[in-house]
């Protein structure tokens, strides 16, 4: 699995945002309070966090940005087995998408999704994800 991409909408400090990942190694530098831990964080959410959860957790909302009360919405794009993903997750409207990379809808529900991320990383413990 290689992320290709990450925009981030009202996640911490970043209102609207894209990063790009190169194809190899990627490094990620800047000078104090430039947001890299806040990409670390929009990662880790986008990966392994649940909106779909009825009530979402208190640390989940901490992540919401400081421009607008509404939570946020990550999309990461993603390559996995040579194929291109889109892996959308809305924690306003507690809703999540995996798409293929022509934007056609592959499965809406959490577990599923979670299921074929866990099968795409290699992950020993699809725990992880929830």
């Amino acid at each position: 699995m290689f992320i290709q991409a990450l925009e981030l909408k009202n996640f911490k400090k970043f209102a609207d945002r894209r990063i790009e990942f190169p194809a190899d190694i990627t490094v990620v530098k800047g000078k104090n309070e430039a947001g890299k831990s806040t990409i670390r964080e929009a990662l880790i959410a986008a990966l392994f966090f649940d909106p779909t959860t009825a009530n979402i957790p208190k640390y989940m909302k901490e992540f919401k940005s400081w421009h607008t009360e509404d939570l946020y919405t990550l999309v990461l794009h993603f390559e996995a087995n040579g194929e291109n993903y889109i892996l959308e997750k809305d924690f306003e409207k507690q809703k999540v998408f995996l798409k293929n990379g022509e934007g056609d809808m592959l499965s809406h529900d959490f577990n599923e999704i979670a299921d074929k991320l866990h099968e795409f990383g290699g992950y020993s413990n699809k725990d992880l994800f929830g």
